[in-house]
């Protein structure tokens, strides 16, 4: 799906249907193909990548460079502590990488949508 400044992905596709998918732009295609899937296998899910993502990765600072946004569902208590929601947030690469995998896992965190702007797609140089 696309707007005007982004493109939205759905972060249980795996990399290998991304790539496969003829709405993709080729430029995202050749990014994928040359810095993000260096070294994991390509049937891995964009949602798996994305939670175990390590900041020392050549993935990591690809997409932190890109400006790349995850949306994600995080369960949080709702004041008093009774009560417990669903808050969708939307977090770019520092922050998702800041919280441990472990977090991420006692919060229940589910990564829905990867975001990637058009203009940072279109000045990057590959």
């Amino acid at each position: 799906m696309q707007d005007l400044e982004h493109y939205y992905i759905g972060s249980r596709l795996s990399y290998n249907e991304l790539l496969e998918s003829p709405l993709i732009p080729f430029k995202l295609g050749a990014i994928i193909r040359k810095y993000l899937i260096d070294g994991i296998d390509s049937s891995t899910s964009l949602e798996s990548h994305f939670y175990y993502m390590d900041r020392e990765s050549e993935a990591y600072r690809t997409l932190k460079h890109l400006k790349v946004k995850a949306r994600c569902m995080i369960r949080e208590e709702k004041k008093g502590g009774k009560a417990l929601v669903y808050k969708e947030k939307i977090l770019g690469m520092p922050e998702l990488t800041k919280i441990s995998p472990a977090e991420k896992e006692a919060n229940e965190m589910i990564i829905t949508e990867i975001i990637f702007g058009k203009l940072s797609l279109m000045i990057f140089q590959i």
